[in-house]
């Protein structure tokens, strides 16, 4: 996707489902089938049977979306809870639709769960559309279905579009400096019209650390004063500068910009002392499930010291309902096996570090995301790096019980 990417949070009071009608199951002998409705009023098999049934239902409605001038799409991911009344016992499929084209939607995964009497299960829905999908609240339904039981469950989507007035956009070309007493470094700052505006924009820079910052460290923007019109953005300057004396010091500050009534903030974070950066070769690997896979990190010293650099590794594999630590509420999230050992880091050195990834022969099939983050340095910053893993299924899985 191109542009920011905005991720809302999914909160609110529980959503009812919709009341919904009941219909006969189809039945191919004689004919009878489901009556003509319109589009998205979905109906739902007989309440009660023989063999129990089962209740869709989603406690976490998505908020109100405020679509912003910065952002190209919106991502929302809300849970599908499905519940077993009665007996039921069997396996529930799940499919979507959209009360309108601008809206998309598809089911995550899992997409089927399989439920017994007294339990549940769930799922969740994918929705995404533009930014600039026109104010309104939009419908997806979310339909469940085992053999001839189905049920629906309507999830309010409320957009708000932006008042396109005349602004700007604030951006810079990093968010962070990372330096060496006695070293300075400049980045670039630009502002761009939005929506037709033109004229002068101030530019400023202040911290409420300045108490660890300005003994040592100091800071400024060069031009402060901008002009911009639709077709012509403007940049200017900021330079940070450290003494030899600096101590270790993390702060921030918060770059502004002022023009005709509208006011966008930047912050910004300043990190003065020993440090090191670490990348890794390759960073994106693919590995057939019941295979094993490596990676070298190279870690490059920017300290007066060496010091023992260790590893925590975190798991992520988007598209699963699930959960690390209770098994009991939601199925464990399938994760990679991942061994990286302590390294030692010369002063103004670079060693490497070989991480060694193992898979199941069933390994869930899909992208897995690790990310190493390091520790053992008393240092200004930590690095961390994500590595991206894509598990492809086995082509065989012979006797595999």
């Amino acid at each position: 996707m191109m542009g920011l990417m905005s991720l809302l949070l999914l909160t609110g009071s529980v959503l009812a489902p919709v009341a919904s009608q009941d219909h006969p199951a189809t039945n191919s002998t004689c004919g009878v089938g489901m009556p003509a409705q319109s589009p998205l009023i979905l109906q739902d098999s007989p309440q009660s049977n023989s063999t129990g049934d089962f209740s869709l239902s989603v406690p976490y409605p998505p908020s109100t979306v405020y679509e912003n001038n910065y952002s190209d799409t919106w991502y929302l991911a809300p849970i599908i809870f499905v519940n077993s009344t009665g007996n039921f016992s069997g396996t529930v499929s799940f499919s979507t639709k959209s009360s309108s084209p601008a809206v998309h939607a598809f089911i995550g995964l899992p997409g089927s769960v399989t439920i017994t009497p007294g339990s549940g299960s769930s799922t969740f829905v994918n929705i995404d559309f533009s930014n600039l999908t026109p104010s309104g609240t939009y419908t997806v339904t979310v339909i469940g279905e085992s053999g001839s039981l189905r049920h629906s469950v309507n999830i309010p989507v409320t957009v708000i579009a932006p008042h396109l007035y005349p602004s700007f956009h604030l951006s810079i070309d990093s968010t962070e400096a990372i330096l060496d007493p006695g070293s300075s470094t400049t980045f670039t700052l630009t502002v761009t019209s939005l929506n037709g505006y033109s004229g002068s924009v101030s530019l400023s820079v202040k911290s409420i650390y300045d108490d660890l910052l300005k003994p040592h460290v100091s800071y400024c923007i060069n031009p402060i004063i901008l002009t911009i019109s639709p077709s012509k953005p403007a940049t200017a300057k900021l330079r940070i500068e450290a003494d030899a004396n600096t101590p270790i010091v993390v702060a921030g500050v918060v770059i502004t910009a002022s023009g005709g009534g509208h006011t966008e903030s930047l912050p910004f974070s300043i990190q003065v002392g020993p440090h090191f950066d670490m990348t890794a070769d390759p960073s994106s690997l693919t590995i057939q499930a019941g295979s094993n896979a490596s990676s070298v990190l190279t870690l490059t010293s920017y300290a007066n010291f060496s010091f023992d650099a260790s590893f925590y590794v975190e798991q992520w594999f988007p598209g699963a309902v699930c959960y690390m630590g209770a098994p009991g509420i939601l199925p464990p999230c399938p994760s990679l096996g991942v061994t990286l050992n302590t390294v030692t880091v010369p002063a103004h050195g670079t060693t490497t570090a070989l991480v060694r990834i193992t898979t199941d022969p069933r390994q869930t099939p899909g992208k897995y995301y690790i990310t190493l983050n390091s520790e053992g340095c008393a240092c200004a910053k930590l690095p961390s790096l994500t590595l991206n893993v894509t598990v492809t299924p086995q082509t065989s899985t012979g006797n595999l019980p």
